[in-house]
This record gives structure tokens, sequence and C-alpha cells, in this order.
């Protein structure tokens, strides 16, 4: 292995611009509602008619919160995204307490609305932090945001589409398997919501937390392979890579196309000093995604540490191929060039 080379591998490769924060940062109360009305006829439970309510009153909040994210964009001259501004905004959220949660009868005697009360601190000091960190982190975590979102969407037009289903239906036998359709509905949205907390959790950097919800999701549904990915990402983070490899196996036997699993799974192996198990990792995110530069380059920077210098190079040159603003790979194979011709 070269002892004066240092690979770089790629997570996060390139940096908003630095922003200064405020000297006299802000803690910002928050508060909003939500609501969701319950039918009794498909037999929804209290539980989960009450996480539908807090989730639509955490989204009001975010919404407030993206004031204040935009505020600060703005006097610092950034510009972001409508994305990014949501993203942020539902990630910098601190919910005090728990939510007050209270039912209301509603007159046709067939359904209650269920209201849902709460507060969440934005402090300013998260926001500015979250500018300054690298934007490849903050890029994953708004697709992230807008994957949950989107299945979110699909799981309320899902219910929907089978409450309608039921009040047509004049069919005991058919109504008894809607409303078991519900109910798995029901443990879908619940893994999405504690993925959700868990996001929020990790971005706020407490990990053991986020771990915890990303537990709470598979609890609801085991065959998530976002909430494995995630507690994944988690480990990485408190240095326990041999969890995290765990973790990212699971994500990839659930689903076999994850190509962002298999390549964080070889950054944990990179970790740990198994570079060959790295390398087939690399190689397996490549070839769901032929155009993964990032894989290239960490697959260049784990032969390097195999000494197989060729290799390395044929990656790195590969990675700018794909991406020739790709200034890691480029560093990465001007130092190895360097070294081969000294």
């Amino acid at each position: 292995m070269l002892s004066n080379l240092k690979q770089k591998i790629a997570i996060g490769t390139l940096l908003l611009s630095t922003i200064c924060i405020p000297t006299s940062a802000e803690k910002r109360t928050v508060e909003a509602d939500g609501e969701y009305v319950i039918g009794y006829a498909y037999e929804e439970s209290f539980a989960v008619a009450s996480e539908r309510a807090r989730a639509d009153a955490l989204r009001n909040a975010s919404e407030q919160a993206g004031v204040f994210v935009e505020g600060i964009s703005e006097v610092e001259n950034l510009v972001l995204t409508r994305d990014q501004v949501r993203t942020i905004s539902a990630n910098v959220l601190q919910v005090q307490g728990e939510p007050k949660i209270w039912m209301e009868t509603i007159e046709d005697g067939k359904s209650a609305r269920i209201r849902c009360h709460v507060v969440a601190i934005v402090d300013d000091d998260n926001i500015a932090s979250t500018l300054q960190g690298d934007l490849g982190k903050l890029d994953e975590a708004v697709q992230k945001y807008k994957k949950l979102e989107d299945e979110n969407a699909k799981l309320i037009a899902e219910l929907e589409e089978l409450k309608n289903k039921f009040n047509k239906s004049q069919n005991d036998v058919e109504r008894r398997e809607i409303i078991e359709q519900v109910k798995i509905n029901d443990n879908q949205f619940l893994s999405r919501q504690a993925l959700e907390d868990g996001n929020r959790n990790y971005y706020q950097n407490k990990f053991d937390a986020a771990i915890l919800d990303y537990e709470r999701a598979l609890s609801f549904d085991s065959n998530y392979a976002d909430a494995y990915y995630n507690i994944g990402e988690a480990n990485y983070m408190l240095q326990k890579y041999t969890a995290s490899v765990t973790a990212y196996q699971s994500a990839t036997r659930l689903n076999p196309r994850f190509d962002d699993a298999f390549y964080n799974l070889g950054i944990s192996y990179s970790a740990l000093k198994n570079y060959q198990s790295a390398i087939d990792s690399y190689q397996r995110a490549i070839e769901i995604n032929p155009n993964y530069s990032k894989a290239y380059n960490n697959m260049g920077a784990a032969y390097e540490n195999l000494e197989q210098y060729d290799r390395a190079l044929q990656c790195f040159n590969r990675a700018l191929e794909i991406d020739p603003n790709f200034e890691i790979a480029r560093e990465n194979r001007d130092e190895l060039l360097r070294w081969m011709r000294s």
C-alpha cells in the first residue's frame, strides 16, 4: 500500500458557500394544528388517526419554519431551491413535549375529527449549520424528503380508494378484506412517519435516537429497505462500521436494485479495511447505475489500498469520464500518477 498517498473517498463532495452563523442566534417557537377524520366503519384505530393528525400538524409547522430558513438564506445571499427550503424546515424542527390530541364528534355519527396541536422550536444555529454543511448531504436529505412525500401521498390516495370501495361494496367478505388492507396501509403509514422522525433526529446529529426511530419503522414494516439503509447511515456516523455493514446488507437483500445501499456498504467495508468486499460492493452499485462516478472513485481508492495501482488509475479515469468536474477523483488520479512516475 502507498504510505505517502492519501486516497479520498467520496461521501459528500461539494460544499455550500460558507455563511456566518448569526451572532445573536434565535430560538423561535412555532405552533401548528393538524387534523384527520376517522371513519368508524373502517375500524380505524384512534392511535393511527392521532398519528395522521400529528403528521398534518408537523407539515404545517414545517411550513412556518420555512419562513425562517428563507429569511436566513436571503440575508446571506444564498439561493436555495424550494425543495431545499422544505427539507431543511422539516429537519430543523425540535418538537417540544407530547402533542396535544383531542377528538371532536361529527354530527353524522359515523366519524370523528381528530385534532392535534404541536409546539416546536426552530433554532437559527441549526439552520445555519445545515447551510454550512456539504451539499452532498443536503441533496441526499432532499431526495429522502421527496421520496417520503411521494410515498405518503401514494398511501393517502390508496386509503381513500379503499374507503370508496368499502362504501360501494355490498359484500361483507369483500368489506372484511378491505378493512384488512386498511390496516396494512396504516402500518405502512406509521413506518414512514417513524422514518421521518428518525431523519429529523439524524440531521440534528442525534444518531442513537434516529436508530430507535428507524427500528420503530421496521416494527411496522419489516420489509422497509429504506429503514435499514438509514440505520446503516446512523451507525456509520457513530463509527459502528460492523453494524453499518449488517444494516446495508439487509437493505440490499430487500431491494437488490438499491445502488446507494451497495455504495454505502462499500464505504463501510472500507472503514473496516475490508477492501475486496468494498470493491465488490462498489461494483454492484455500478452494475445498477453505470454512471455512478463516486462508486468508481471509491473503488479506485480501495484498489490503491490493495496495491493494484493500474486498476485504481482506471477507476479514477472512469470517474472523470463520467463527471469531468469531480475534483476528488481528479486529486486522487493526479496524486497516483505523480507517485507512479516518481
